[in-house]
């Protein structure tokens, strides 16, 4: 296995997409024993990328307003249901949260400075991205708070643009990323996914029924933004994971399959985007690993600070 030397170390672009891509948002948020502080330590492996990021939106719109945030929820089991700890991280302070409201959204997110999405399952996050309808135009999402329109070209166009930043966790990294239906041919099933190979939802409501009465799970159907020009698998294990072996063949094989670049990032780190330019951040311990796949090379274990654009192809 390769790993990327240290004169890959390449200095800070003058940005214009600027997007954070991390698999897990801090190690505490999960700690039932503190209820008051949890989300506090959110984003605490990005908190210097997320000071840059909000500084830069306030060189534009100037020190007098506030950078306007609006927090996409909708891969848990409830919609919002951890957008409190969001607000409640202490590296997202001085900015404004914006309350996304049904069937408004499209109005809000062109107010928005920074969009978070944040992670869950990929179906739900994507036929709300997508306002996803089945063929008799009802909602395939009917949760309360379920988005009624299609996000994905305003996001699109303006995170390409440079007008709208971009944090996207777990599910909300993949939805960031080249593609999401990959290798549904060549003797794999559809569900082989860049993400935990999640099943498939087999709940009513996210089952998509098409205008042939062909009934089929969301999963099989949504797509990413296409934001980047490389796929995105968050949580990879470390080396002493007992999966390890398993993930890397299998994300190997889709880049062989798909001829797509796949973007592993491990639990402690992330991949920020800057203009062209892709960097590994994160943490200095634990599973800070970032791994690049690539159709016909071996993967390639990127390290903290690298620069790694010109090895995408």
């Amino acid at each position: 296995m390769a790993t990327a030397s240290e004169g890959d170390l390449n200095k800070k672009a003058v940005t214009k997409q600027h997007v954070i891509l991390l698999s897990h948002v801090g190690r505490n948020d999960n700690d039932s024993s503190n209820k008051e502080g949890m989300g506090r330590e959110w984003f605490g492996q990005i908190a210097s990328e997320l000071k840059t990021m909000i500084s830069d939106v306030k060189g534009k719109v100037g020190a007098a307003t506030k950078p306007r945030v609006a927090v996409l929820d909708y891969g848990h089991g409830e919609i919002n249901e951890y957008r409190s700890r969001v607000i409640e991280s202490q590296h997202l302070e001085g900015v404004e949260f914006i309350d996304l409201i049904s069937g408004q959204e499209l109005r809000q997110l062109e107010e928005a400075h920074i969009i978070i999405v944040l992670g869950g399952h990929n179906a739900r996050v994507g036929a709300n991205l997508r306002g996803m309808k089945h063929a008799n135009g009802s909602l395939v999402d009917t949760r309360e708070g379920a988005s009624k329109s299609s996000l994905t070209e305003t996001i699109r166009k303006r995170v390409k643009g440079g007008d709208l930043k971009y944090i996207g966790m777990s599910a909300g990294a993949i939805a960031a990323g080249a593609s999401l239906q990959h290798a549904s041919e060549e003797g794999f099933p559809k569900n082989y996914r860049t993400g935990n190979d999640l099943p498939n939802i087999e709940q009513g409501d996210f089952l998509y029924k098409s205008k042939d009465g062909k009934t089929e799970s969301a999963l099989h159907v949504v797509d990413t933004l296409n934001i980047l020009p490389f796929s995105v698998a968050p949580h990879f294990p470390s080396k002493t994971a007992d999966n390890f072996h398993e993930r890397l063949r299998k994300l190997q094989d889709i880049a062989e399959i798909t001829a797509v670049p796949i973007v592993a990032i491990g639990d402690d780190a992330a991949v920020v985007v800057e203009g062209k330019e892709f960097f590994v951040r994160g943490k200095d311990h634990g599973d800070n690993h970032v791994y690049l796949f690539r159709k016909g090379q071996e993967p390639l274990l990127m390290k903290q600070g690298i620069e790694f654009s010109a090895k995408i192809s």
